[in-house]
Formats: C-alpha cells, structure tokens, sequence
C-alpha cells in the first residue's frame, strides 16, 4: 500500500469523523428545538403556573444565613479534654444573644408560613380542572412539563439554624492534632436562651 493510499484513506476516515459530528450536532439542535417547543406549549396554556407565581407573592419569607461556624482552640490537651461543646454554644450564644435572637424569630416564623405554603402549592399542583384535563388528554407531555415548571419556582425558606461547634488542640510542633465537633439547631439555641435567662 502505497503513500496515496494512506492518504486516501485517512481523508475518507476524517470525512467520517466529521459527517458524524455534523449528524450529532443536528440531531441534538433537533432535540432543543422541541424541547423549547413543548416548553412555549407549557408555558403559554398552563394555568397552574401563575397561580404558583402568585402565591410565591403572598409569602413573604424572611432571607436569612442559616448556617454558623464556632471554633474553640484549647491551647492543652487537657483543656481540650474539659472543653464542652455545649457550653462552646451557650458562650457564643451569649456573645451574639441579639442576633440569635432575630435568627430564631425569622426561622419560627418562616417554618410557620411553610407549612400554610407547602398546603397551598401541593393543592395548586394536585387540583385537577377539567381545562386541565383537556390539555394534558391532547398534550401527553405537558402536565410531567408543567410540574416541573411549577417545582422550578416553588419557594424553599430557610426554617432552621445549624451552628457547627468545634474544639479543636494542636501539640506543640504540630505533631498530633485533636478535634471534635457537633451541629445544634434552632432548638438548642432556644435552650441557651433558656439557661442565660436563668442565670440573669
């Protein structure tokens, strides 16, 4: 087999390669346009959208970060040994008594209007009209689209605070590292409030 063969059959092989890329990027331009088709489909007949848009609009849930970071160095292993994480929290509870406070009345709250929103939407997505019906009887599609769709733009609120607690001692020269941790919540921070009140 001569060069002009090898040549021949390398352009044949590369002409391949890129015929079949050429079918996969169509077919995938393809798929795309009707996905986009069922999605207008969806969105221009659907009547549970704008309902789930609309209650989205009533529930006006508190933006809070919901999750906190403490750190206790003990500078001795048996520091480290007496250090409680439970009074870890209480100490920083009480260095930040204000915030916390503002935290847990927005977490009670949204956790409260939570369930009122998690009734409603689950109501909207499972009350069935006979205008409903009609469209998914002629578009087998469209209510798996417009579930979809409605679970996109449904609300998640932050209803608890996770505060990890960590104690943690290096020996000198680094040579062994000791740490332990726990995650408290909502409720812990309530008991803290409990305690420092007690104490007052």
């Amino acid at each position: 087999m001569n060069g002009e063969h090898l040549k021949i059959i390398a352009l044949s092989l590369l002409a391949g390669i890129f015929a079949l890329f050429i079918i996969r990027l169509l077919a995938h331009f393809i798929k795309w346009k009707i996905v986009q088709k069922r999605n207008n489909i969806v969105i221009e007949n659907s009547r549970k959208i704008p309902i789930v848009l609309e209650l989205n609009e009533q529930f006006d849930f508190y933006q809070f970060n919901s999750v906190y970071d403490y750190q206790e160095v003990c500078e001795s292993k048996a520091k480290y040994d007496h250090c409680s994480l439970n009074d870890c929290l209480l100490k920083n509870v009480k260095m930040n008594e204000p915030m916390f406070k503002e935290l847990v009345d927005r977490s009670i709250s949204n956790k409260s209007n939570a369930f009122l929103y998690e009734d409603s939407f689950d109501k909207i997505l499972s009350d069935d009209t006979e205008e409903d019906i009609k469209l998914y009887s002629k578009y087998k599609f469209f209510q798996k689209v417009e579930n979809e769709f409605c679970q996109d733009r449904k609300l998640f609120p932050a209803t608890d605070i996770t505060v990890r607690v960590e104690k943690i001692h290096i020996s000198p020269g680094g040579r062994n590292v000791y740490s332990d941790h726990y995650y408290y919540h909502t409720d812990d921070i309530i008991e803290c409030f409990d305690k420092i009140e007690s104490e007052s």
